[in-house]
């Protein structure tokens, strides 16, 4: 918890910040007064008049109080209350971790007419803080503890830090932090900075636009650091529709996704990787499910009854299929096209924006292997508060008598016996297990490239009887048969098992047996104790009582499984006739099967009452897609600034 002087809120106005001051200490000098008039509700229509008025005065009277000569005398002072006391004098701002100041020890002082430096110095003295003061704001903080074995070797690193231009400029505002450590500071506007550190640290000094510098500390000797613009982002390549182009040359709104700070999010789907990622773009989960899709919008929702998904294009393939089907490890690149210039290449289907995924390619030299794993677990983070057995008993009871106040039979007599119940939220749901493993091999010589690679994921759901199991694999092959001819195919097949939720949380239409309405009153087994006799199956709280499934035997005896198997291929040639004319020629297939089994068994407690027997269904679903795509692209630049 941080605190800013005496308040524990993290910023103020200042004019509003001595007026709060003035009200706690209950000096209604002509701050407080208007102060405490302005919060008050009536006369608001004559206050709001004169509220201008009275600020300009309060910031008046206040900017006259303050002074640089503090005067403070006293003993076993709480460290908390000299600051106070300074600030109130000095018109500075304190800043520290209020948990670190419980542990100063108060201190006997007298000063009088000193700098707030001074009192400063004086009031930690001997205490484990130090300070810093920067634009009126003075920020406390622990002393860095030293080992005594390098006492001897902590140096006062000094220097300024200035660009690449001839002549030099400063920069003011250069973040400068010890590696591997908490200790740092930011240049001054004259671009000094002042720093403690120990031999053979290293400093990083970073500012946005330039390139990032590291130093090894050898000695306390005056340093000039020079920092030089970073221009990657100027000439970074972009994939848009057909072509790609350089970042600089970029007109339509096109946002790229870094790849580096995603390689280590634990998700099973690509969509999941760019939640939080892009300006514009909206992630929602669908259901939640393991291995469930989103729902994404780009700039908002179009329209109200038509789909709103935007187009995705792999490889080059458009509409491949669901992304559950692609192993994110596989991806070097993510585009989101935003505007107009999606239609523009797509047409209608790219109305709702379009989202084009890379994925990678070998490079040439060294063959590189990888493997990476992942393991975790998914739980929820708390349960809601909900009536246990007893409350809902009483309150039965209570609307029993509400609505006959002479009735004599409870429904539930002994409502004080019944304890907490069942809570059915925590019956169907556990701590969830992940697993994730990818296994890749790229490499190859100039004329042929390869990338293959090789996933395993499963996913648990935190409803019981829920998960999500893939497997998947991936060949990227990349040939140049000459320097006018090359060509490549790109094939990515995966198998997913999807074990589908089976019971209803909280939604309206299966109240009657939704964890959050069946009444905790009901066991979940009807021989009262778990496990004991078969599954309880009369719920009370059913309008006047009914036979239901119960969520716990729903998870245990219904089975809903999907089974999906895809396979896409894209081969293309790119042919170069003359120089920078190039003719693309690309096929693409998509082969899609998605099997659904489902049975419900006849002994489900409700199926039995009604005598209904088993229940199963069985859908199978099959596509093929085709796609063949031709392409002219030509592109010529002259001295390297006009462009065609």
């Amino acid at each position: 918890t941080f605190r800013i002087g005496s308040s524990y809120k993290k910023s103020f106005d200042r004019s509003f910040y001595y007026l709060i001051q003035s009200y706690k200490s209950m000096k209604f000098n002509l701050c407080g007064k208007a102060f405490i008039q302005w919060i008050l509700p009536q006369k608001m229509f004559l206050i709001m008049k004169l509220t201008l008025i009275l600020l300009t005065i309060c910031l008046h009277v206040g900017a006259k109080s303050f002074s640089q000569n503090i005067n403070l005398s006293g003993k076993n002072i709480p460290l908390e209350d000299v600051f106070s006391a300074i600030e109130k004098q000095s018109g500075y701002f304190f800043f520290y971790k209020y948990n670190d100041l419980k542990q100063a020890r108060p201190i006997n002082i007298h000063i009088k007419n000193s700098t707030i430096e001074q009192a400063l110095t004086k009031s930690l003295s001997g205490q484990p803080f130090t300070y810093s003061i920067s634009n009126k704001t003075v920020i406390i903080t622990r002393k860095r503890v030293v080992p005594a074995a390098l006492q001897d070797t902590i140096l006062t690193v000094k220097g300024r830090v200035v660009d690449g231009q001839s002549p030099p400029k400063v920069l003011p505002g250069v973040s400068i932090k010890l590696k591997g450590k908490t200790n740092g500071t930011v240049s001054d506007k004259d671009g000094n900075f002042t720093l403690k550190a120990v031999k053979n640290d290293i400093l990083m000094f970073s500012m946005l636009g330039f390139k990032t510098v590291e130093v090894r500390v050898g000695s306390a000797a005056y340093k000039e650091i020079v920092l030089t613009e970073e221009q990657r982002g100027l000439d970074e390549v972009v994939v848009v529709g057909y072509g790609e182009v350089t970042r600089r040359d970029l007109t339509g709104a096109v946002a790229s996704v870094n790849m580096k700070d995603l390689e280590k999010m634990p998700v099973v789907r690509v969509d999941q990787m760019l939640q939080g990622r892009i300006a514009g773009v909206d992630l929602i989960s669908a259901g939640g499910e393991p291995g469930g899709g989103t729902s994404v919008r780009i700039r908002g929702t179009r329209s109200i009854n038509a789909d709103n998904e935007p187009l995705y294009v792999v490889d080059g393939i458009i509409d491949a299929g669901s992304l559950s089907d692609i192993n994110p490890a596989d991806i070097e690149s993510i585009q989101v096209l935003k505007d107009a210039s999606s239609t523009a290449i797509y047409g209608s289907r790219g109305a709702n924006g379009v989202i084009i995924i890379t994925t990678k390619k070998g490079m040439p030299g060294k063959d590189v292997f990888t493997y990476n794993t992942e393991a975790g677990f998914a739980q929820l983070p708390r349960y809601l508060d909900m009536m246990n057995a007893r409350e809902y008993a009483e309150m039965v009871n209570e609307n029993t008598l509400l609505s006959n106040p002479n009735a004599v039979n409870l429904p539930y007599p002994d409502a004080a016996s019944l304890g907490e119940g069942t809570n059915w939220t925590k019956e169907v749901t556990r701590v969830a297990p992940y697993n994730n493993h990818t296994i890749s091999v790229s490499g190859g010589v100039p004329s042929l490239r390869y990338y293959v690679s090789g996933n395993y994921a499963n996913q648990k759901g935190v409803i019981k009887a829920s998960g999500f199991e893939r497997y998947q694999g991936r060949l990227n092959l990349d040939k140049t048969f000459s320097q006018k001819l090359r060509g490549g195919v790109r094939l990515n097949y995966s198998s997913t098992v999807t074990e589908n939720n089976k019971v209803d949380i909280g939604s309206n239409e299966g109240w009657w047996n939704s964890t959050l309405a069946i009444p905790p009153v009901m066991n979940v087994y009807d021989g009262g104790e778990d496990g004991a006799g078969d599954y309880e199956d009369w719920n009370p709280g059913w309008y006047s009582g009914g036979v239901i499934n119960s969520p716990v035997a729903m998870v245990n005896m219904m089975k809903n499984t999907s089974y999906r198997k895809n396979l896409w291929t894209n081969f293309f040639l790119e042919y170069e006739p003359v120089k920078n004319l190039k003719i693309k020629s690309a096929f693409s297939n998509t082969n899609y099967f998605l099997n659904v089994s489902r049975y419900d068994p006849g002994e489900l407690p409700r199926r039995k009452f009604l005598e209904q027997g088993g229940y199963a269904v069985k859908q199978a679903y099959t596509y093929e897609k085709l796609l063949s795509e031709t392409t002219i692209s030509y592109a010529k630049s002259w001295a390297d600034q006009h462009k065609l």
